[in-house]
């Protein structure tokens, strides 16, 4: 009995290791042609194997880069080939190459930075691991959202961010790990004033970037930090909220309020040439990333636009840009809209109506910049807004 558990046990390690083996992928870097003869090479080819194609093998750190192997003979490519690690190459026995043959590895895998290995053919080993440091993240923009009693202050990157927020006795800092240091950018954090946030110190410490807070004029308690991605874009969003101590309430009526005061003459003709111009500078790819539901503070007034807009509406229907009129007659019918804000006719307009009714006074447009279009730099929106001013204040000086 304890044989035949012996066997069994033998057999299954056997068959484990034949399966790694199997799953283990393999590539051909044998070269179409061998170098011309040499003494050293003929002397060379009388060593047992010399002549064998030989085994090497590739891991990398983290595993599953991708792998490009080239082989190189006085720079010109006699063989390529692709693979994932971890990855078994079959290269020329010593006898079959020449002092000029190199081997070419290169690995990439995302989040990482790309690295390259350069081998001697001639004495390139069995097995080869190359390790990738981390790809900096880059940010691509930074701002501060303040409508009512709710702030927010968003960093938009290029991948996910690993943070961490600690309290300091003027503020908070954010701890940023693996970010790239970008000059432009750290200079439009420091120039961000608000209710929740006086000023922003940026430090950089290592590979690391600090955010220094200070706490701004208006308590508003302690800041959450969220994330969120960002499907239109291809991007990831890092922010602190400072949620309204009632939840909204207060603020989701003034929104209310100012939408109610929007009549039928305002959203009429001049509402599609404030809308077109504004959409033709940021882009409707940036527009829908904005208005587009992402689980934040901002979908509610979006929603709760579209909504007043179909009930002003001849029929109770949303015109989208491209044509066709949605009747707000169900769930799916809401959805479909709402993923399709920035094509709605009347949400522009009525955002703009928000801005203007929740932000600090004198702080519409800066609202509207962080809101709709972050990753603009102030003077490229300002240019943006003020076109798309003028087109309305055109249109409606007409008779």
């Amino acid at each position: 009995m304890r044989r035949a558990v012996l066997r069994f046990c033998a057999a299954s390690v056997l068959a484990l290791s034949t399966l790694s083996v199997a799953a283990e992928e393999r590539v051909s870097l044998l070269p179409a042609r061998a170098p011309a003869w040499s003494s050293a090479r003929l002397l060379d080819s009388l060593r047992d194997g010399a002549r064998k194609p030989r085994e090497l093998r590739i891991a990398t750190v983290p595993a599953d880069a991708e792998l490009e192997l080239t082989y190189l003979r006085d720079g010109a490519q006699l063989a390529r080939a692709l693979g994932t690690a971890p990855l078994l190459a079959l290269v020329p026995g010593s006898a079959l190459t020449d002092a000029r043959d190199r081997i070419i590895v290169r690995a990439q895998r995302e989040g990482f930075l790309s690295r390259e290995v350069a081998l001697d053919a001639q004495r390139a080993p069995p097995s080869l691991r190359v390790e990738l440091a981390p790809r900096p993240r880059v940010l691509l923009a930074a701002s501060l959202l303040e409508l009512g009693a709710y702030s927010r202050l968003a960093l938009l990157s290029d991948q996910q961010i690993e943070a961490r927020l600690t309290r300091t006795e003027s503020g908070w800092r954010l701890a940023l790990a693996d970010v790239a240091y970008d000059a432009q950018l750290a200079g439009r954090l420091g120039t961000i004033r608000g209710a929740a946030v006086e000023r922003v110190a940026v430090t950089v410490v290592g590979r690391d970037l600090l955010l220094d807070l200070t706490a701004g004029p208006r308590e508003r308690g302690e800041p959450r930090l969220v994330r969120r991605s960002e499907a239109v874009r291809k991007a990831s969003q890092l922010a602190l909220e400072w949620l309204p101590e009632d939840r909204g309430v207060a603020t989701y009526a003034r929104a209310e309020s100012a939408l109610g005061a929007l009549d039928r003459a305002r959203l009429g003709a001049c509402c599609d040439a404030f809308e077109r111009a504004l959409a033709d500078s940021l882009g409707l790819e940036t527009l829908a990333r904005s208005l587009s539901p992402s689980g934040g503070f901002t979908d509610r007034y979006v929603a709760l636009a579209i909504e007043l807009i179909a009930a002003k509406s001849p029929g109770g229907e949303i015109v989208m840009r491209d044509g066709p009129r949605v009747r707000l007659d169900g769930r799916l019918a809401r959805a479909r809209v709402l993923s399709q804000a920035a094509d709605a006719r009347g949400v522009l307009l009525a955002v703009r109506a928000l801005a203007e009714a929740l932000a600090p006074a004198g702080d519409a447009q800066r609202a509207l910049h962080a809101w709709l279009a972050p990753e603009l730099a102030p003077n490229e929106f300002a240019a943006a807004y003020a076109n798309a001013d003028a087109a309305e204040a055109h249109c409606r000086a007409r008779p």
